[in-house]
């Protein structure tokens, strides 16, 4: 199981960073940080794409891009592939929308490279394992980070299979 869990960090760390540089900067840096940035075409194109990738990966619970703000562990929200049904509660994913990522190293640290965090984690949309990748433009600026989320309880229920299958074994 921890083998299997291994696996699939480094799984997520390659499928962030790949996506990461299927995304186009440009359009990531044309998305006006406000809650009508999701009527721009910049977003619904960089939408479309984040979409198209969670489709291709059924283990994606989600996938979106923060940027940096001026507060050293605040992220604001850029895109996400589906920003209306991310609602729980007060918690959206509106271009915007704060993020505190202070409980999540690896996040901050998927500006300079990709990376994913060591175990699951909980946050406001659910316990989950990320991985994150930068986004670069031509000349190798960290324009945001793309940020996929594994849900646990899709973790779980592989782990499960994989414990009957040991114990079919055994």
């Amino acid at each position: 199981l921890s083998a299997q869990l291994e696996q699939l960090r480094g799984n997520l760390k390659v499928l962030a960073n790949i996506a990461a540089l299927s995304v186009d900067p440009e359009m990531v840096r044309a998305i006006p940080l406000t809650r009508a940035g999701v009527q721009t075409e910049a977003f619904r194109a960089v939408s479309e794409k984040l979409v198209m990738i969670k489709q291709e990966n059924p283990l994606i619970g989600y996938i979106y891009i923060l940027a940096r703000t001026d507060r050293e562990k605040t992220l604001q929200f850029v895109a996400d592939a589906d920003p209306y049904l991310a609602k729980k509660g007060n918690v959206t994913a509106y271009p915007g929308d704060p993020y505190d990522a202070t409980p999540f190293p690896q996040m901050l640290a998927g500006f300079k490279a990709p990376s994913v965090d060591p175990d699951i984690a909980e946050d406001s949309w659910g316990k989950m394992i990320s991985g994150y990748a930068p986004i670069r433009d031509k000349q190798g600026e960290t324009v945001a980070i793309l940020g996929i989320d594994v849900m646990a309880s899709d973790i779980y229920e592989a782990q499960k299979a994989i414990s009957g299958w040991i114990f079919l074994v055994l």
